[in-house]
């Protein structure tokens, strides 16, 4: 049995569906908007990063990005740098104009979400800890710029940067957070 799982754009002001794309590269596991330029980026179960244009039918890019699942990927405003996480517990920042890495870092659990905000931080959730990065595609840090652990009851679901500020929101197992 092959997993596969297909990409719908549909158009909203007509109601319509314009184009369907099978990704044959395993289940999506997680997907994001490149900003710069509208492309879709897909994390699958097989370890791959795509590239989707809906007039496309392959992707316009696949990168093998780590051993096992994609468990999040985002992309900075300029388009210039995508992170990616994976239930390796790694962190990967990767220059998407030549599709190679460029910095690794090691997270404690492996990260249920990944946000890079509007001027350019990054978050990175797993367990009951947010991590917030500044200036990670730069140089390599040492360590992140913010933490905060909230209690062991408390498990981190979601980060997400409010667009046009750098508030944080935080979706945990019992609600929102800011």
């Amino acid at each position: 049995m092959v997993n596969f799982s297909m990409l719908k754009y549909l158009d909203v002001s007509m109601g319509k569906i314009i184009s369907e794309i099978q990704t044959l590269n395993g289940q999506v596991s997680c997907m994001t908007q490149n900003p710069h330029n509208a492309i879709i980026v897909t994390g699958h179960s097989n370890g791959s990063v795509s590239y989707f244009s809906p007039n496309m039918p392959d992707p316009v890019v696949k990168i093998l990005a780590h051993p096992g699942t994609i468990s999040g990927v985002a992309v900075d405003l300029s388009g210039t740098y995508m992170v990616t996480t994976g239930h390796d517990s790694k962190m990967r920042v990767w220059d998407v104009r030549t599709y190679k890495q460029v910095y690794e870092y090691y997270n404690p659990l492996p990260a249920v979400s990944i946000n890079i905000s509007q001027k350019g931080l990054l978050s990175v959730g797993y367990g009951n800890k947010v991590e917030v990065w500044k200036d990670y595609a730069k140089s390599k840090q040492k360590e992140p710029y913010m933490k905060h652990s909230f209690p062991n009851n408390v498990k981190v679901n979601n980060t997400k940067f409010i667009n046009f500020e750098d508030f944080l929101g935080v979706g945990t197992n019992l609600g929102y957070s800011q």
